[in-house]
């Protein structure tokens, strides 16, 4: 793959794939005069990614519009491309190609910018690696399990709070999706199978649970439903179940579209239709460089003393930490190549990784004055697991395992 060598073209070029494979970066027009217009304002054409990245998270949070979430899709392209790369080595099946992982993952992108916290101290594209990767990995696993899932097993399994998103995602009314619930709930209460053989390949219900299931809904309907609402036949609610597994099967698993796909209308690709919102707002609300300059500046000087903190650490230490971060062994794996048990390699990375993580409280606590509450331990430890994925992928390999 050919990297982005400019900083326009980070966030602004988007891969093209052909026959699976990487073909060439196609420039978003809107996005590049974007970038150019803004680096124009700010004098930041010279500025780091980082800089750009809180920018248009910032951006993002304010006023959530297309043009700085394209942005940032953009910049994060690589990341996602060789996310899917050591995915489709490790776990590819025939049934997914490296362009289908890829998609899997960049339609994941939301939970990205929404989990994404600056505060933390880790970087954009930091957390955005660790993030897709995982989030590939459960939609793998999730497809997996929708799969072989029939409607009705796939009723059993999910949650209320999963299904009431499902269904607002496909737009039904909150009326309409207070019936489903309903419905969704007498169907659990009613239906009763034999689950010996698992709930996933459970088969339709009989003509008698579904006149229970009926009976169940009509009857808590006026206790249940906020709203006035007719009574339902079985037929009824069996039209409504089957459209919540719908619904859910499309929500659990979303259909994903390349930015270059051609469109119905015939245009060339879909960036071509993108629609600039921001282009009139005012550079100099949005933007606070100061606070950003400074926040560079607390995580270079973080990582410093990661670094030095792991260059203090001893040869075993941090072997276990390159074969776990960086070759990501599994701890059988390395029990193997260390010639130890498995339940020493566990309780030595735990170590490890604690000492690493008193190191970055306390830091946290004398630099920037962050007391270490449970939430700043939690989100602190999180940030540390980002960074040593993100240091050992980048590290030399200069450990002796002979030593």
């Amino acid at each position: 793959m050919r990297p982005r060598k400019s900083l326009f073209e980070r966030f602004s070029a988007f891969i093209q794939f052909e026959a699976d494979q990487f073909r060439d970066w196609l420039i978003d027009g809107r996005l590049h005069r974007s970038m150019e217009t803004h680096a124009t304002r700010v004098g930041g054409i010279q500025a780091e990614d980082d800089f750009w990245t809180l920018h248009w998270h910032r951006v993002w949070q304010q006023t959530p519009r297309r043009l700085a979430k394209d942005h940032l899709l953009a910049y994060v392209q690589e990341v996602a491309y060789w996310g899917a790369l050591k995915t489709h080595r490790r776990f590819g099946k025939a049934q997914y190609g490296i362009a289908d992982l890829f998609q899997m993952a960049i339609a994941r992108f939301d939970r990205v910018l929404k989990g994404f916290n600056p505060n933390q101290g880790t970087s954009f594209k930091g957390y955005a690696t660790v993030m897709l990767a995982n989030l590939l990995r459960e939609s793998l696993r999730q497809q997996r399990a929708i799969d072989i899932c029939t409607d009705w097993g796939l009723l059993r399994k999910i949650s209320q709070k999963r299904l009431t998103a499902a269904l607002a995602q496909s737009g039904l009314a909150s009326s309409t999706i207070d019936q489903y619930v309903l419905a969704w709930r007498c169907f659990n209460t009613r239906y009763s199978p034999n689950l010996k053989d698992g709930s996933r390949r459970l088969s339709k219900p009989d003509a008698e649970t579904w006149q229970a299931i009926a009976t169940c809904y009509n009857t808590e309907r006026p206790h249940q439903l906020t709203a006035i609402a007719a009574s339902a036949s079985a037929a009824d609610l069996e039209i409504w179940l089957l459209k919540c597994a719908q619904a859910a099967r499309q929500y659990l698993y979303p259909s994903v579209l390349s930015i270059d796909a051609p469109t119905p209308s015939g245009s060339n690709n879909y960036s071509e239709t993108l629609t600039d919102e921001d282009q009139q707002e005012g550079i100099a609300q949005l933007v606070q460089m100061e606070e950003i300059q400074q926040r560079q500046t607390q995580r270079r000087d973080m990582q410093t003393m990661l670094q030095a903190a792991l260059q203090g650490l001893d040869t075993e230490s941090q072997l276990l930490l390159k074969f776990y971060y960086q070759e990501e062994l599994t701890q059988h794996a390395i029990a193997e190549r260390l010639n130890m048990k498995q339940y020493t390699v566990s309780r030595r990375l735990t170590r490890v990784r604690e000492r690493l993580l008193k190191q970055l409280v306390q830091w946290g606590q004398d630099v920037l004055h962050i007391s270490p509450t449970l939430d700043v331990i939690k989100n602190t430890s999180t940030a540390l697991d980002e960074w040593l994925v993100n240091y050992h992928r980048h590290a030399p390999d200069s450990i002796d395992e002979s030593a």
